[in-house]
């Protein structure tokens, strides 16, 4: 109960400050506080459904209004509010952060609080989806096993979310050997599929170093602008400067310097971290959004899960987007947010 007076206050000081009416029917911005961490939370969309899809970025290091653009968010926000949030020690958020609250566990809990506190501020009869995607989907799982969260909480979404570290980068490897065997056939001359296959030849797959776990993850993003099948959004908005820097309601400047800070707290943690083991305590609803050539998170750890988890099979789905990399709801938004739209609705 104090905890949650603490969430309400602060909510209801900041709400009053800086939303006008017109904006509070499709926007609500806020702090949220849980244990010394002030983080902002921007609420947009069908606030009026009832139906909130609170959304878990990517890095860490990340924010939330990375993920607040083009299609796929404008046809879910028609339809439900969807919870755009930057997570403890990122984006906009502010507070005292070290080694002993910084921590997987301690965002875990962040996450089922905020999860609550939707409920207490919009009404407990309200619709809560979890959305993670990339480091999101393994903040996402740790909340599900660690936390009460799932009885919160409608289903689970996961997109091309990293559950377990040291098995990605096993698959990102094979996945790298076997394009770059492909596109060395075809061209023996390609510089990016050469350094990668050195790269690759290199690694001793059984015992994978952090250092050459981030040149994986560097090199898998690169590998996304060789596939000439992958697709992006074209009505996707280009923002201007000022839109960047002004209208952002995360300042990209200081989320840059504040999410290197807890990149670097959480590496070693995230590196080392595997809930393949705890899988199959998620028994909510699940739907699994892959991209076919994600090379940051393979699709081999969308099928692990999908296979893991409890869940009754009428109530658990396998999605791979033949036209994505890491992120399909950017390479195929309107089937993304489609396939959401679906499962929202048969379970909300």
């Amino acid at each position: 109960m104090v905890r949650f007076l603490k969430h309400i206050i602060l909510v209801f000081v900041i709400t009053l400050l800086a939303c006008s009416k017109e904006e509070s029917s499709t926007q609500h911005r806020f702090m949220y506080r849980n244990d010394k961490a002030d983080m902002m939370v921007y609420i947009e969309g069908n606030i009026a459904s009832k139906t909130f899809i609170l959304l878990l970025h990517g890095g860490p290091g990340g924010d939330g209004s990375a993920y607040n653009f083009g299609t796929y968010a404008k046809l879910l926000e028609e339809q439900y509010a969807i919870v755009y949030w930057d997570q403890r020690g990122q984006g906009a958020s502010q507070g005292k952060y070290k080694d002993d609250n910084t921590t997987i566990s301690q965002m875990a809990d962040d996450t089922y609080e905020l999860s609550k506190l939707i409920k207490q501020m919009y009404g407990d009869e309200s619709s809560v989806f979890l959305l993670g995607h990339s480091w999101g989907g393994m903040l996402g799982t740790a909340a599900l096993v660690e936390t009460e969260i799932q009885t919160e909480i409608k289903g689970w979404i996961d997109a091309d979310g990293a559950h377990n570290i040291p098995f990605l980068n096993q698959e990102a490897i094979k996945m790298f050997r076997e394009v770059s065997r492909v596109a060395l056939n075809q061209d023996p001359s390609n510089e990016f599929w050469n350094n990668v296959q050195t790269f690759v030849d290199t690694v001793d797959t059984n015992n994978i170093s952090i250092q050459a776990g981030g040149l994986i993850n560097e090199y898998g993003h690169q590998a996304e602008q060789t596939i000439a099948d992958i697709t992006y959004d074209s009505a996707a908005p280009e923002l201007s400067y000022y839109e960047y820097i002004f209208a952002n309601p995360t300042s990209p400047y200081i989320s840059f310097i504040s999410g290197r800070m807890t990149s670097i707290l959480l590496y070693d943690e995230v590196e080392s971290k595997s809930y393949s083991h705890r899988l199959d305590e998620i028994t909510i609803p699940c739907l699994f959004q892959w991209g076919l050539y994600d090379f940051v998170v393979p699709p081999a750890l969308g099928y692990e899960a999908f296979n893991k988890v409890s869940t009754p099979t009428a109530d658990k789905e396998l999605i791979i987007y033949n036209s994505s990399g890491h992120s399909p709801m950017s390479n195929e938004p309107i089937k993304f947010a489609n396939d959401i739209i679906s499962f929202v609705e048969r379970y909300k």
